[in-house]
């Protein structure tokens, strides 16, 4: 993001008008461990429920607990009372993954809140100082039948307010490591309007201070708040753009569901391709992942139920992908779906 400082901006602009008489125009701003088949697979290929979730995909977040924006951001010349907007989080690599070190140094910000995806116990026990306990199984529902959709927005708000987020703050989502679930509790809040990021790594690589007196927590006022709906897309848009040369699926499931049944045309990659040992990859490797997708397409993530997938969005969208879509029902919904072809 380009920042000016308004003393400065005066004499900015006198270089950038043209001279009188001139033709030149005024240039423009441009704008992780690998885990046992990520799952438990049963016969049916379908996700698994593990101890921490009761959505899909829990049994692969069980294992990697043990083991380890729909829109480009223009760049402008704001005026000095111009506020920011801090649910609408710039497209790059910072606004959507941080380290430890930059949690520590913005540790004291007020404008930044914790989120601890790990287990309500482990949390109990130790946390990141300031943290608020959210299960992403408490933000998601049955929705028309195929479960482990993302959850009404009066019941998100809910559970956020009773877990004790502010609204408006910075979300920094640290799980035990880099899991699925993890990333699913991101792309929800960012679905749900909340600016949030990753903490790469999760509590596994926090080595600064640990809080371990008994928690307690401050409910907040969390209004309801509004689905961001570029973020996510259902069967039936999936059916319509599957002849569309400007969409491309993502399969994030394992290669063995991916062979026994797919969305016709889509690309698998899966999940945990984008992991080593409980943190991201180089963005160098993540993007060798991807290098057959343009930047100018919109891409969709899928797996069985949203949850791995969740982690192939946030990738894309660490790298810069300025369109990159989640189908919420994924192959749940898909594999029920009156007309939906398979290869």
């Amino acid at each position: 993001m380009i920042r000016v400082h308004y003393a400065v901006l005066p004499a900015l602009l006198l270089l950038l008008t043209p001279a009188c008489g001139s033709d030149a125009s005024e240039p423009l701003g441009t704008c992780g461990l690998p885990i046992s088949q990520c799952v438990a697979d049963d016969a049916t290929g379908a996700d698994t429920l593990g101890a921490d979730a009761t959505g899909a995909d829990a049994a692969a977040d069980a294992l990697d607990d043990a083991a380890i924006a729909d829109s480009a951001v223009a760049d402008t010349l704001a005026a000095p009372d111009t506020a920011a907007d801090t649910l609408e989080p710039a497209p790059t690599p910072e606004d959507w993954i941080v380290d430890a070190a930059w949690l520590e140094a913005h540790l004291d910000d007020p404008t930044v809140a914790v989120v601890d995806a790990r287990s309500a116990s482990a949390w109990t026990a130790s946390r990141i100082p300031g943290a608020v306990s959210v299960d992403v199984a408490d933000l998601r529902a049955t929705v028309d039948g195929v479960s482990s959709q993302v959850a009404p927005a009066d019941q998100v708000a809910t559970a956020l307010a009773a877990a004790g987020l502010a609204p408006g703050t910075t979300a920094v989502v640290a799980g035990p490591t880099n899991d699925t679930a993890t990333a699913r509790l991101v792309w929800t809040l960012a679905y749900y309007g909340h600016d949030a990021r990753l903490l790469d790594g999760g509590y596994g690589a926090w080595s600064g201070a640990t809080d371990t007196a008994a928690p307690a927590t401050t409910t907040t006022s969390y209004p309801t708040p509004r689905a961001d709906d570029a973020l996510r897309v259902t069967g039936a848009w999936v059916l319509d753009h599957l002849d569309d040369s400007a969409v491309v699926l993502v399969d994030a499931r394992t290669a063995g569901e991916f062979a026994s049944g797919h969305i016709p045309g889509a690309l698998n990659v899966p999940w945990q391709d984008n992991v080593a040992g409980g943190v991201m990859r180089s963005t160098d490797a993540v993007a060798a992942l991807y290098a057959q997708i343009p930047d100018d397409v919109t891409v969709v993530a899928y797996c069985a139920s949203g949850t791995r997938a969740s982690m192939t969005w946030l990738a894309l969208s660490w790298l810069g992908y300025p369109d990159v879509r989640l189908y919420d029902g994924s192959w749940a919904e898909w594999s029920t779906l009156p007309g939906a072809p398979v290869e």
